[in-house]
């Protein structure tokens, strides 16, 4: 048996080198071990044929340890590591950053190389559901889920689910709370989101019944078939039993506890005397003049609070422009309020690091 063992490592960011590893040299046939000279006889001819495979492929041979073969040197996590962080700063580095107004992705338009068949879309622009939730305040008569889902090509539950969210949007805007919208408006750019053409193609409803094949029943021509006939013969219910959840024609309330009748219409049948509904743009001047209104209390924390300083938070966006800045005061006692004309003016106007890139 050869005593000497080679093991070519090829790892990446270093040179290959070629390794060798010595072992003792037993006689496994007879189960004894064998001489010194017998063993240093046996591994001069494989020394002398290393020497000459040396010499053909110009590789440098280093003597090294089992441990440091078997070792750290070769744990499997590091090699998996490097082999990225050399892909990441190679091939890999156009993916690094995004691409506005359009995805990354490293499959084109598959972000899960090993599920070619799941290419998302992007997702609805959020001035479309502006529009949508503007149409229902305006006229919420007129323009029901699925005549807005027949206007924007969207299926009747993705626009009831689209109506009932910007209903708790408005509200909470109302009420003084900060909506984060730049994170929004920046997830809309990575993931290739336009609002000038709408992409979405879905059907209205999708059918919860299990077609089969046709039935056939023989009847006498002066004998009546109707639909609770058809519905009985089909073992289903009738089309007038299920017609509320069918017909979405009808007058549409937002069912979700707390929200006012302000920011979802009810039914003037069930609710007789209920204030007419505000829209979005009519909620919106409400609600700026009093966003910087200086001392308006937003919230109030104690937790947050801190006995030695008042903590000033600017809006640093690079799309915003310094009328509209954002500037709120953390008080000692840790009430959130707006900022003062004094320090509005002193923060409005300074220059942020980040305004070098996109908010």
């Amino acid at each position: 048996m050869n005593c000497l063992f080679r093991n070519f490592v090829n790892r990446p960011n270093f040179t290959p080198r070629l390794y060798k590893r010595s072992v003792l040299t037993r006689a496994y046939s007879t189960g004894e071990e064998k001489s010194p000279e017998l063993a240093k006889d046996e591994a001069s001819p494989n020394k002398e044929a290393a020497a000459e495979g040396e010499g053909a492929n110009s590789l440098e041979l280093e003597t090294v340890t089992e441990e440091e073969v078997f070792g750290e040197e070769l744990d499997p996590m590091k090699i998996a590591y490097k082999q990225a962080k050399f892909w990441i700063n190679g091939e890999g580095k156009k993916y690094k950053g995004i691409v506005d107004g359009s995805t990354n992705y490293v499959g084109g338009r598959i972000p899960f190389p090993m599920n070619p068949y799941f290419r998302p879309r992007p997702p609805l622009a959020d001035s479309v559901k502006v529009q949508m939730y503007n149409m229902y305040i305006n006229d919420p008569r007129k323009y029901t889920p699925r005549l807005l889902g027949q206007i924007f090509k969207v299926s009747i539950k993705r626009v009831e689910a689209i109506l009932k969210l910007k209903a708790i949007e408005a509200q909470k805007d109302h009420e003084g709370e900060i909506l984060q919208t730049k994170f929004q408006a920046g997830m809309e750019n990575i993931l290739g989101v336009t609002s000038s053409k709408i992409r979405f193609n879905e059907p209205l409803s999708l059918p919860g019944v299990e077609l089969g094949a046709p039935r056939f029943k023989v009847i006498s021509e002066s004998q009546t078939f109707d639909e609770a006939d058809a519905a009985k013969e089909l073992k289903r219910e009738s089309f007038k039993s299920i017609s509320a959840q069918v017909n979405k024609d009808r007058f549409y309330e937002i069912n979700y506890p707390g929200l006012k009748p302000t920011f979802a219409p009810r039914n003037p049948k069930l609710h007789p005397s209920t204030p007419k509904p505000m829209a979005t743009k009519v909620v919106k001047e409400i609600v700026e003049p009093t966003q910087h209104a200086a001392g308006t209390v937003i919230s109030k924390n104690p937790i947050l609070g801190n006995k030695r300083f008042d903590f000033v938070f600017t809006d640093t966006s690079k799309k915003t422009s310094s009328k509209d800045r954002l500037v709120l005061v953390r008080k000692k006692d840790g009430t959130l309020v707006n900022a003062d004309r004094s320090v509005r003016q002193a923060r409005i106007n300074q220059v942020w690091s980040n305004m070098n890139y996109v908010a």
